[in-house]
C-alpha cells in the first residue's frame, strides 16, 4: 500500500491495524461513530469516510474511521488505527458468496495496471 499509494511513503499509511465493527441498522452505526467519536483520554479520529455514500471502485459500502492513539508513557509516541463499520447483511456476502476473494483479485489486477502504467510513463520519457 505504502508503495502503490503513497509513492513509498510509510508513514503516510493508516490501516496497518484494522477491526471490523458489524452493525444491523443504520442507527446502530450512528450509534457506533458517536461513540467513537467521544472517546477521552488520547484517542483522537483522525480520518473518515463515508462509503456508503461513495462506495469503493469495488462496490464496497462502510463507514471508515482512522483513529489515533496516544502512547500514556509517551505522548509523543503515536500509532494510527482503522476501524470499519459495516452493516452485517454486506459482511454476509464478503463472507458467505467470495465477494472478498473477489475484491483481492480485483485489487491486485488494479495495482499491477498501475506499476506497469508507471513503469511504462518512465520508459517512455
Amino acid at each position: 500500500e505504502a508503495y502503490f499509494c503513497y509513492g513509498g511513503q510509510v508513514d503516510r499509511v493508516l490501516d496497518i491495524s484494522r477491526a471490523l465493527i458489524e452493525v444491523s441498522s443504520a442507527e446502530q452505526l450512528v450509534q457506533c461513530v458517536c461513540s467513537l467519536m467521544d472517546q477521552k483520554g488520547g484517542v483522537q479520529v483522525v480520518r473518515m469516510k463515508d462509503r456508503f455514500t461513495q462506495p469503493t471502485d469495488g462496490g464496497w459500502s462502510d463507514f471508515q474511521l482512522n483513529i489515533e492513539f496516544a502512547s500514556p508513557e509517551n505522548p509523543s509516541s503515536r500509532h494510527i488505527a482503522e476501524v470499519q463499520i459495516a452493516h452485517r447483511h454486506l459482511m454476509l456476502v464478503r463472507r458467505n458468496m467470495g465477494a472478498h476473494e473477489e475484491y483481492a483479485v480485483y485489487r491486485a489486477q488494479t495495482e499491477l495496471q498501475e506499476v506497469f502504467a508507471e513503469e511504462r510513463r518512465d520508459v517512455m520519457q
